[in-house]
């Protein structure tokens, strides 16, 4: 998978640097129950609540299900006209946030495209269809991949044939959606899995409860497993019990939710873990024990265990129990007063002395 990028520009998001905080993602499915107006209203309240990204959903009814399958009534009842979408993008726009598009056919990528998306996402359902999938990828755009419910088979396969049509940025989103999901059929423990196998950039499209308070923490979890990608359905009203509402936070509540994810990712290193930071230095004077004299030591006598204790200091100190247990036999340079820092410049070698 080698042909893939790691890091690349989101519109004007940049994906894969170290610590950054997650890209946020409001996903407004079909909340909006077929009405362009309450699309709208939804762009509005996603980008008040502070999402990085909006994300809209486009589909033809006819190109997901049969007639007569049980879907198929409401699918063309909450379907948007391309008209009623380009009057919905065109309100996205001026919103100040990045604006990508769910699709789930090639009419549907169609509109997507003629409306000047920043990304694309592709439900697991489509994971491996070529035609779509060659069509996104040879969009250029970047192309959030759905795999819940997937193997790692059909994962490769998917992302061979996006390599093949000339795709180079890949978000892996892992996510399962049960109406709501239960946090044991969540499983984000393969945001690691993918990371590893693949390589790639992983997110993580959350659809446990949104009435119970995992579903606020649970996104939490997905950051330390290494999600760089944050998808979270918003709603009106979830008491109106319209499409996609099982997971779907209120305005207030995404908006406190992005505050949470934000502080929290706060906590994340921005460098590499060897690399210690001013707060760790400060830690490391508060907390270390290092050598200090146990009594007073003459210049040239011997320095062992009786004449050394290894103390908390305020100050900086340098010579650990281990280390001064690999010194072997070695003479003070000069004379130490008791609970005076030992630093290695006060001890020689005894037979250099």
């Amino acid at each position: 998978m080698n042909t893939f990028e790691t890091r690349f520009e989101i519109g004007g998001l940049t994906l894969g640097n170290r610590g950054a905080a997650p890209i946020l993602i409001a996903e407004t499915a079909c909340a909006h129950d077929g009405s362009a107006d309450e699309a709208m209203r939804l762009v509005d309240a996603s980008v008040a609540a502070g999402a990085d990204m909006v994300q809209l959903q486009v589909f033809r009814a006819a190109e997901q299900v049969p007639p007569g399958h049980k879907l198929r009534g409401l699918l063309e009842r909450i379907a948007l006209s391309d008209d009623d979408w380009s009057k919905v993008f065109r309100h996205a726009a001026g919103g100040g946030k990045e604006v990508m598009a769910f699709v789930y056919d090639i009419p549907s990528l169609d509109v997507a495209l003629a409306n000047g998306v920043v990304a694309l996402k592709l439900n697991s359902a489509d994971l491996l269809n070529r035609p779509l999938l060659s069509a996104c990828a040879e969009s250029g755009l970047p192309i959030f991949l759905g795999t819940g419910a997937s193997t790692l088979e059909e994962i490769a396969k998917s992302l061979s044939c996006i390599s093949e049509h000339g795709g180079r940025k890949v978000i892996l989103m892992h996510g399962v959606q049960d109406f709501p999901t239960a946090l044991s059929d969540a499983r984000i423990d393969r945001i690691r899995l993918l990371r590893e196998t693949f390589g790639l950039p992983v997110g993580y499209g959350d659809h446990t409860d949104a009435t119970l308070p995992i579903s606020r923490i649970i996104d939490l979890m997905a950051i330390g497993l290494g999600a760089q990608v944050l998808e979270k359905h918003i709603t009106m009203d979830r008491s109106e019990g319209k499409p996609d509402h099982q997971a779907a936070l209120h305005p207030d509540e995404w908006k406190l939710y992005a505050e949470t994810v934000r502080t929290a990712a706060s906590g994340l290193s921005t460098s590499a873990p060897v690399e210690l930071t001013e707060a760790d230095r400060r830690y490391r004077r508060f907390q270390k024990k290092f050598a200090v004299a146990a009594r007073t030591i003459s210049k040239g006598e011997a320095v062992n265990d009786d004449s050394v204790r290894f103390l908390r200091l305020e100050e900086d100190g340098e010579i650990s129990a281990i280390d001064f247990a690999g010194m072997g036999k070695v003479i003070a340079r000069r004379d130490l007063a008791p609970y005076e820092v030992i630093r290695n410049a006060d001890l020689c070698c005894a037979d250099q002395e």
